[in-house]
């Protein structure tokens, strides 16, 4: 996905919220495609904009099992990005980081630890983002994109 339009995305901070397999469909196998969409913005000092509205965070899906395993979330930016992305990784109520990527180029990848705790069986998590305001990104995140893959390490 291209970010564009008044203003495009420079970079993107994520924040994976982890949540229980209620409800859910799908096995999570495999990489998917995530895209958000932004309703609205939020700006801090300048600096980011974060992406509100009720298509800013999709579902990533992942199987986990047991608790007895730790996991691991593989990022890769779109190779149609303007800019480079960071993604960030949180539990459901936030009050834990659970890993990070540093600023990733368009196409590029990094693999982060999630760590483990699952229950066997269908998790969901959320993916939030964040734009970073420089190069292409004028101020306005439009929209946001990732192929992200969950791993049992």
């Amino acid at each position: 996905m291209k970010n564009c339009g008044t203003a495009t995305i420079s970079t993107l901070l994520a924040a994976v919220l982890l949540v229980g397999s209620a409800g859910a469909e799908g096995d999570g196998s495999g990489a998917q495609t995530l895209t958000g969409f932004c309703a609205s913005n939020i700006d801090y000092a300048g600096i980011t904009q974060e992406c509100l509205g009720p298509q800013a965070t999709p579902d990533l899906r992942f199987t986990s099992a047991g608790s007895q395993f730790n996991y691991s979330v593989t990022f890769t930016a779109p190779a149609t990005h303007c800019s480079k992305v960071a993604y960030h990784v949180h539990s459901y109520d936030l009050s834990r980081n659970l890993g990070a990527t540093g600023l990733l180029s368009p196409g590029q990848s990094q693999t982060i630890s999630i760590g483990g705790g699952y229950a066997a069986g269908l998790q969901i998590a959320k993916v939030k983002a964040y734009g970073w305001i420089g190069g292409c990104n004028a101020g306005v995140l439009q929209s946001w994109a990732a192929t992200v893959t969950v791993q049992q390490r």
